[in-house]
C-alpha cells in the first residue's frame, strides 16, 4: 500500500480526495505554513499538494464589494 501525504487535505477538493483514496493508500493529511527557506522532509511514496491561500479577510478589495 502506498503512503500518501496530502496538503490542503481540509479543503473541499482535499476531503473528498481523502474519502476516494483511503481504501487504496494510507494517508497523511499534511499542515502547511509558509515558511521562507522552511525544509521539509516527508517520507512518504506520493505527495498531493492542493494547499492554497484561498482567503484573505484583511486584503479585501473595494472592487469584489461592488
Amino acid at each position: 500500500m502506498r503512503k500518501t501525504a496530502i496538503s490542503g487535505s481540509s479543503g473541499f477538493v482535499g476531503t473528498n480526495l481523502q474519502d476516494y483514496l483511503k481504501n487504496y493508500s494510507e494517508l497523511k493529511p499534511l499542515s502547511v505554513r509558509f515558511i521562507p527557506n522552511q525544509k521539509i522532509e516527508i517520507d512518504k511514496d506520493v505527495i498531493i499538494h492542493l494547499a492554497g491561500k484561498a482567503h484573505d479577510l484583511k486584503k479585501v478589495s473595494k472592487q469584489s464589494l461592488k
